[in-house]
């Protein structure tokens, strides 16, 4: 499968704008004439008008629409030779996966393509492929991946209310507060229920992954129908999703490396239904290579990330990490990170500092704050609130077994 390295950023498009352009699909599926090619001729002797294509009005306005709505991007068509494969895409299921941007940029590829080769958007309205890129469009905007802002309800193991009390306590109080109710997930394995908990994809699916015991047991009946199994080993705290996209560490090839690569990203593309998998390096000397630890989405194409130069790791890892993120398109917002390098008893390295790993249900959020890290817990305090509703929980007990409120909780969308 073919993989687009994005190296430009993506405006966003309002709902207004998309719903201006995406009314277009009804008229073109009318099958009514689009244009058609002009006949060159002789104005006087020896001097030529050449062949071109008369659009219809309607065709007019769809450019117009197109490049107003901020649809349109930077894409570098001209250097991308993928664009040829993917616009013979016909099955409208394969294009849908593709995510919103890039549609976006095959469709800008299109209309700019026809500045310079006349009669190639008549082409494309001809054969449809202009027509299933808006259906796709369309899909994904009214059909994006489940992500922490939709979500609705939460779950904790038991294991957490009887192992961390007061802890266990204080963050109902604060879900309280929120209006957030809880369930509680009974005769848990352990507290770390983001790992082996079913994923969601959409309102109706998910996706259970292998891990090293089998906790089916513990998915509520009412997800059970709705849950389809993988066997590539994956943690939920592998796990971070935006709204056409999903981001995981490179520890995903190391857990199953008894398969190829490509593989491995073409499984996670259909179970995701999408196309855009990207895949950063994992932290250095943590032990489980889980990204809820490295980044959030705030939208599409803005993620928050823990800026661990701060914590001194090393240049080619920040490098790596960095580049990984611009070549899907990202902009990155700073999060403050700080480690304590101090191994419990079970040789597992504390979280503490780990602000990243924040608890979110819609637009609430129960964010970590260590006693250790009084200026950083102000600094992610300031972050955050400028997105979210938020409240601080003290974490450091919870933390020095090696996870924080993410790892702990499992948040879905149920209606």
């Amino acid at each position: 499968m073919i993989q687009q390295q994005f190296d430009h950023s993506y405006p966003p498009v309002t709902q207004s704008a998309w719903e201006k352009l995406l009314a277009f699909i009804p008229l073109l599926e009318q099958a009514a004439p689009v244009g058609q090619w002009k006949e060159g001729s002789e104005l006087i002797a020896g001097v030529y008008v050449m062949p071109d294509v008369n659009y219809e009005p309607i065709i007019h306005e769809f450019i117009r629409t197109a490049y107003a709505s901020g649809v349109i991007t930077q894409v570098d068509w001209m250097n991308w030779p993928e664009q040829t494969e993917l616009l013979q895409i016909g099955d409208e299921t394969l294009l849908q996966q593709l995510g919103l941007n890039l549609l976006r940029d095959l469709l800008t590829a299109i209309l700019r393509q026809d500045r310079f080769v006349d009669g190639w958007l008549l082409a494309k309205l001809t054969d449809g492929t202009v027509l299933r890129i808006l259906r796709a469009l369309r899909y994904n905007v009214l059909h994006p991946l489940i992500t922490d802002r939709e979500t609705t309800r939460i779950y904790f193991a038991d294991r957490l209310q009887r192992d961390f009390p007061e802890l266990f306590l204080r963050l109902i109080h604060l879900l309280d507060a929120f209006g957030i109710s809880y369930t509680l997930l009974p005769a848990a394995e352990d507290i770390w229920c983001r790992d082996y908990m079913p994923v969601q994809v959409k309102s109706d699916k998910f996706v259970r992954f292998r891990y090293t015991t089998d906790q089916s047991a513990l998915i509520p009946e009412s997800i059970r129908s709705k849950t389809v199994s993988s066997d590539l080993r994956l943690d939920g705290g592998n796990i971070v999703k935006g709204p056409d996209r999903v981001a995981l560490t490179d520890r995903v090839f190391d857990d199953n490396d008894d398969r190829p690569r490509q593989r491995i990203v073409e499984e996670l593309q259909e179970l995701f239904e999408t196309r855009s998998i990207i895949v950063v390096p994992q932290l250095p000397y943590e032990e489980f290579g889980h990204i809820d630890g490295m980044l959030r989405f705030l939208d599409a194409n803005t993620v928050l990330v823990s800026d661990f130069k701060q914590a001194g790791y090393p240049n080619n890892f920040l490098s790596e990490f960095d580049q990984s993120l611009t070549r899907a398109g990202l902009k990155q917002v700073k999060f403050p990170y700080q480690e304590i390098r101090r191994k419990n008893h079970e040789g597992v390295d504390s979280a503490a500092g780990c602000y990243i790993n924040y608890l979110q249900v819609g637009q609430q959020v129960v964010f970590p704050v260590f006693e250790a890290f009084p200026t950083e817990n102000a600094a992610a305090r300031s972050i955050l609130e400028a997105y979210f509703n938020i409240q601080p929980l003290e974490c450091t007990q919870l933390a020095n077994e090696g996870g924080v409120l993410n790892c702990v909780s499992w948040n879905i969308y149920a209606d």
